[in-house]
């Protein structure tokens, strides 16, 4: 078992169970969509975009962000452990 894995915990967890995860979820879809700007709204022009180019592509790379590190931090399943079962310690490959 890994460094990593050993910190995770051991109990089996799923990030559909945890309402925090999508709080934040939906918290930064909202700001993504800019409908607190006003309809029609072009200035400022930032480089050449409007500023509400700039919201949505900033929050999509944060949702891409939030959703890598709550799958890489926060998702422990049983697979995890299947995987490392099937391995045998003689295996100079990894059980590949």
């Amino acid at each position: 078992m890994s460094a990593h894995s050993e910190q995770r915990g051991s109990g089996k967890s799923e990030p559909i169970r945890k309402p925090w995860i999508w709080i934040g979820m939906l918290a930064i879809i909202l700001v993504g969509i800019p409908w607190y700007l006003p309809p029609g709204m072009i200035e400022p022009i930032v480089f050449g975009l409007p500023l509400w180019t700039y919201i949505a592509v900033g929050s999509s790379v944060a949702l891409c962000g939030y959703l890598t590190w709550i799958l890489s931090r926060h998702w422990n399943l049983v697979e995890d452990e299947e995987e490392s079962a099937s391995t045998t310690p003689g295996d100079a490959d990894g059980g590949r």
